[in-house]
């Protein structure tokens, strides 16, 4: 957990992290760095939570944020499933006195971003923006998915049924999990049928592979679009 200094209440942001593809790296070995994008939240008056879902890291627990095998993924339920666990992590910090219960805003990069548009369909009580950073669902390899993605699309308009806050998306040029005809694709899925504003913003590629750049790329890169977003949220009124 990052925070300003004071008492707060400050708004609060929970950054929550991805999952590694399959064969490359166990999940109780992730230790993912996101201490820049966690300081340039901070910087601008928020308190950020980083956990470790269930079965990550050091965290207790087993594995429980996907529904099916690879052959049939349902990333719908994956969201759901996966959102359980950020929702535990939203519903302690609202009890802290430093963060203001009313103003959450959940910050979700690649199957995280997945778990975000789960807490949107959920319409978890005080969050009021949703950061989707290289959201997805299972890639094996550069343009193969779980489940093809057509499945994944179709799930994304499930998903997209129940958006009704504020979020912003953003995809890069040379992201290799989701590339751009495929990010579109989910967002205008999802999109067609939400009932709030979705903007999707297009970053420009970066170092071998733009799915990580979130974690390993300027603030630069994302940060102005992403101060645009929050300024037309409550938590910043």
């Amino acid at each position: 957990m990052y925070r300003p200094v004071g008492n707060g209440p400050f708004p609060l942001v929970t950054i929550n992290h991805g999952k590694p593809r399959r064969g490359t790296l166990p999940e109780r070995s992730m230790h993912p760095d996101y201490i820049a994008a966690a300081k340039w939240f901070v910087d601008r008056g928020f308190v950020v939570a980083v956990p470790m879902r269930r079965g990550y890291g050091a965290s207790q627990g087993s594995l429980g944020d996907f529904a099916g095998n690879c052959e049939d993924r349902d990333y719908f339920e994956s969201a759901r499933l996966t959102a359980i666990d950020i929702e535990g992590v939203i519903a302690y910090m609202q009890r802290q006195s430093f963060v203001d219960p009313r103003n959450v805003v959940v910050l979700g990069h690649s199957w995280g971003g997945l778990g975000a548009l789960g807490v949107a369909f959920d319409g978890t009580p005080g969050v009021t923006g949703i950061i989707n950073f290289a959201a997805g669902g299972s890639s094996v390899a550069p343009g193969q998915i779980c489940g093809g993605e057509d499945r994944l699309i179709a799930d994304f308009r499930r998903l997209g049924s129940g958006g009704h806050i504020p979020e912003i998306w953003l995809y890069a040029e040379n992201d290799h999990y989701f590339a751009p005809p495929l990010a579109h694709a989910m967002y205008e899925a999802y999109r067609a049928v939400a009932r709030a504003p979705i903007t999707f913003v297009d970053l420009p590629a970066f170092n071998e592979d733009g799915h990580f750049t979130i974690m390993r790329g300027d603030t630069a890169i994302w940060g102005p679009a992403v101060a645009k977003f929050l300024s037309f949220l409550p938590s910043k009124n």
